[in-house]
């Protein structure tokens, strides 16, 4: 993601709770650091106990009244009650996202809602995935009628 920002000519940087060391982009010291000096914030970690929220009243209000929050990672990241309330207020300027809390999320929730683009969580049904999940399928459904230990692919 950050590469492809790079070619649209955009300064990347990242916050996240591990170092990486091999990353050739500049780390913020905390995620409001980032925020605050962010144009466009984009979500992409894993989901666990300690991402939940991790997207507070605090970082969207950091992020701005010109801020693009872009969420892609899993709806329970972004505290959705702070970011309408945000978007609004026109704390936030806008709001892209894949995910949400509650999926489908229901309509009326974003009703009246400024500045939001919704879209269905697609992100992963890219055309070089797709055969990469049926093959995945396919070999889960082998191993479990053989009794072998399903495949995972992290780890894989």
């Amino acid at each position: 993601m950050a590469r492809r920002a790079e070619a649209f000519g955009l300064n990347v940087s990242w916050w996240g709770p591990r170092e990486k060391p091999e990353a050739p982009w500049p780390r913020a010291r905390d995620l409001l650091a980032l925020a605050a000096a962010s144009d466009i914030l984009v979500v992409a970690c894993r989901a666990s106990a300690e991402t939940v929220g991790l997207i507070s009243g605090p970082v969207i209000d950091a992020l701005g009244a010109e801020g693009l929050l872009v969420n892609v990672s899993r709806g329970q990241v972004v505290d959705e009650d702070a970011l309408i309330a945000a978007l609004k207020a026109g704390r936030l300027g806008m709001a892209a996202l894949d995910v949400f809390q509650t999926e489908p999320t229901p309509a009326e929730r974003w009703e009246g809602v400024p500045n939001t683009v919704l879209t269905p969580h697609t992100a992963g049904a890219t055309s070089g995935a797709v055969p990469k999940m049926v093959a995945l399928t396919r070999e889960n459904l082998r191993r479990f009628f053989a009794g072998e230990p399903l495949a995972n692919p992290v780890a894989e």
